[in-house]
This record gives C-alpha cells, structure tokens and sequence, in this order.
C-alpha cells in the first residue's frame, strides 16, 4: 500500500505529448479553482489525521453535503475523488467511466473527468473544482485502501497556491502565503518540476562513494524510499530480500527490499534508510532514480514553496 492514486495529469492524454503540467490541465478542463480564505490576515492551520505509514489526511466538506477526507499528496497534479457509498449523495454520472491513460499502466485510473466541485477544509475553501472521480469498487486492494479510510486525494490544488507546511508532531498542515512567507532555519532544497510532480537532487554514501540522484517527492507514497533499479549503475535490483506489494489503482506492484542506505540532502545526512526497489515501475528510467515518500519526509517539519521552487527541511521540536 506504499503508492496512493498516483494520478498523471499527462497520462491523461493518452499518447499526446504537451509540454507542461498546466498545458495539460487546460486541455483536459482542468481550470483553476477559486480559492477562499476564512482569515486572509493569518495562515491557515489545517488539523490532520495520520494513517498508516504517516499519510496526511484532512478533512473537508464537499459541496456542502458531503464529509469526506482527502490524502495530501504532492505526487497528485490534479484532484481525485472516489465514488463510493460515502460520495454517493454527489450523485455523480459514472456510466461513461473509461481508462483514462495507457494500457499496463497500474497507475493509470479508470474514471471520469467531472467539474463543478467544491471543497471546503474548514479555513480554506476551493470552488469550480474538476476532479477526476474513480469508482472505489475499481480499485484493487480493497481491505488496505479501505483501512485507510480516504474518499479523496488533493495535491497541486493546493500545493500550487499556498507555501505549505507539514508538522507530524503538532499533526497541522499549515498554509502560508507565497508571497510574505520567508524560509527559516533548516535544510533547503531546491525543486524542479514537470508534469505536475517535483523532484529534486540528492546522494546515495554507499560504502563512502557518493552516488548523486534525481529523486521524485511523493507525500502520498507512505514508504520512506524507492529506488529504481537500472535507473543509475549503482542501483542494482537485490538478488534477494523480503518483499513488500505497492497497491496502484489498477493494479499491484512487488518490491524488494534493499540494504539500508544512507541519504545526503545538502548538509542534512539521514542514516540507515530502507530502500525498496520495485520490480516493475513503468515511470521512464530516464525521468527519475526514484521516490522520498512520506514515511522519511514525516521525521521532519517539511514546507513546500512551489512558487519558490523549494522545500524546506526542518528538525521536530
């Protein structure tokens, strides 16, 4: 269950290729949503729950009818809701719900592209939302998803619009203005982004040889580390290890356990970190070594600045 609705807005357009993720939205209807702010003078504090492996999940209204709770993920560049009995007062038209990518892709959703949402999580509020909407029973998996106990998944909605903060100690997401909010102390880390998801650069100290890596950062992967194998020649897929099955929307993917690593983010070294190394992961060996989940970023009170391209790393009291 380490990889939640990973949801490619360029997936959606089949085999075209645009360049950018915003270029994307704006074929598929993908508009901005209008953003309200309860107290514009203040940040807004957002309470979470935490599930399993660290996931964040707030809570929210929809359409103001329906309660539901959405996973954080920065690997989400558009906003995903399931159809279930829990939605099912939305009354949303499912009956033209296709694949919505490539065929074998497991992360690619079956689904339809719906409008018209409104989300509101208490201090902040989206309207004129689109969403993808996946049927629940679609999803394979259904105990571990279900455990999770989410209706939806909100990412560059969000992320695109406010510095936002994550503080797993406090269980708050805090949500700042771009435009005043300044750095402080800790660790920071530039980011580039493509087709909605960031990245940024990092090194792999194996045996005192460091190995540099571009590296995918992924809130909704609530696994510490993935490393794709064959992706660099120091990443070598394990003989043997204990394994571990990633649930996809459409489908399941095996991993296997690597020895533990240690990762230099800049001046921050964290030690001993358990890498996965998945058996198949159809994203191009050429885009990315790999993936920082949820389950390392949570040791941390991490802050995304997208506007800034940066994400900030900093001690838990």
């Amino acid at each position: 269950m380490n990889r939640f609705l990973r949801v490619v807005a360029c997936g959606l357009l089949l085999a075209i290729s645009v360049s950018g993720c915003d270029a994307h939205r704006a074929l598929m209807g993908f508009k901005n949503p209008v953003i309200a702010i309860a107290n514009p003078a203040e940040p807004v504090s957002l309470p979470f729950r935490e599930g399993p492996g660290g996931l964040v999940l707030l809570q929210a209204r929809i359409n103001g009818s329906t309660d539901a709770e959405f996973i954080l993920d920065t690997g989400a560049p558009v906003t995903v809701l399931l159809e279930s009995a829990r939605t099912r007062a939305l009354q949303i038209d499912m009956s033209k719900a296709r694949r919505l990518g490539p065929e074998g892709d497991p992360a690619v959703p079956f689904g339809v592209i719906e409008p018209g949402f409104s989300i509101d999580f208490g201090g902040v509020s989206l309207s004129g939302l689109t969403a993808v909407v996946i049927p629940q029973a679609s999803l394979p998996c259904q105990e571990r998803f279900g455990a999770v106990d989410f209706q939806g998944v909100i990412g560059a909605d969000l992320f695109r619009h406010f510095v936002v903060e994550i503080d797993h100690a406090a269980k708050q997401v805090r949500l700042f203005d771009p435009r005043s909010w300044r750095p402080g102390h800790g660790t920071v880390l530039p980011l580039d982004m493509n087709d909605g998801h960031i990245y940024t650069n990092l090194s792999l100290d194996r045996d005192g040889s460091r190995v540099g890596l571009r590296m995918h950062i992924d809130t909704g992967r609530n696994t510490a580390l993935s490393l794709n194998a064959g992706s660099h020649p120091a990443l070598v897929m394990p003989a043997s290890g204990p394994r571990k099955t990633a649930c996809y929307v459409q489908g399941i993917v095996e991993s296997i356990r690597g020895a533990p690593v240690d990762l230099v983010l800049d001046t921050l070294v964290v030690k001993n970190v358990d890498p996965y190394y998945p058996r198949e992961d159809r994203v191009r060996l050429d885009e990315r070594n790999g993936s920082i989940g949820i389950g390392l970023l949570k040791r941390y009170v991490v802050t995304f600045d997208y506007a800034g391209k940066r994400m900030l790393l900093r001690e838990r009291a």
